[in-house]
């Protein structure tokens, strides 16, 4: 059910209420005149009424009548998935759909129509959906962004996938204490993904924000330090943050 709140009827209700106070209440209040009195207190709560009441505003009656909405559950998630998804059966058989992840990133058109595509449609196309992020130069500024975004939308766990690029310790450390918070997931280790250099750094990292979870961010940040010290021995292109 919808209500809207009419502020011009508001507006006019109220001139009306202190055209008759300024008119009636002052010259009757002089006479001392109870009944006078009493009219203006009910006037006033009769108005005060009209305000708080809301005014009930008819439901779309295209959207009720809508024949997508008539379909069945099972029909209507398989136009969906043909509307919001756009897979490449060559890039993943199993029909998930690659999306990378920008500042002006918007939702299919199609769950911005009504309520009800909308719950439905999101359902689609965060579940079925592999969303990369660029984590360039270890800023996960955008990653963390965007898991904000997953946790308000009520999809926490669609599939997030960051894309390192570049060597930034300072960044790292920030990264890794957002994982230490449990503000964002890490980026762990897959039996059947290959990670290059900076990436086995980060997932490194990571860990240990996962091992030092339960204690104090100086006991993790003394320790993600030390792993420092080891990582600039194989790769001294980390000594220049």
């Amino acid at each position: 059910m919808l209500y809207r709140w009419d502020h011009k009827f508001q507006h006019e209700m109220a001139l009306n209420f202190v055209r008759s106070l300024f008119s009636t209440s002052n010259i009757e209040a002089e006479k001392g005149n109870m009944a006078s009195k009493i009219r203006i207190f009910s006037s006033l709560s009769a108005l005060w009424t009209s305000w708080l009441r809301p005014r009930h505003i008819e439901p779309n009656r295209r959207v009720q009548n809508s024949s997508l909405l008539k379909l069945p559950a099972e029909l209507r998630n398989r136009i969906y998935f043909l509307v919001v998804m756009e897979p490449d059966p060559q890039d993943d058989p199993a029909g998930d759909c690659y999306i990378d992840i920008t500042a002006d990133l918007k939702q299919p058109g199609l769950v911005r129509t009504c309520h009800q595509l909308r719950g439905e449609g999101l359902v689609i196309w965060y579940s079925n959906s592999v969303f990369f992020v660029d984590v360039d130069d270890c800023n996960s500024s955008l990653a963390l962004k965007f898991e904000k975004h997953l946790a308000m939308v009520g999809f926490p766990e669609a599939c997030l996938v960051p894309v390192t690029d570049g060597k930034d310790w300072d960044n790292l450390m920030v990264w890794s204490e957002a994982v230490w918070r449990q503000a964002c997931r890490p980026m762990l280790e897959e039996d059947d993904t290959d990670f290059d250099e900076t990436e086995a750094v980060v997932i490194a990292a990571h860990n240990v924000a996962l091992q030092y979870r339960q204690c104090v961010w100086g006991d993790c940040k003394n320790a993600l330090e030390n792993l420092r010290l080891v990582v600039v021995t194989l790769d001294k292109e980390w000594v220049k943050t």
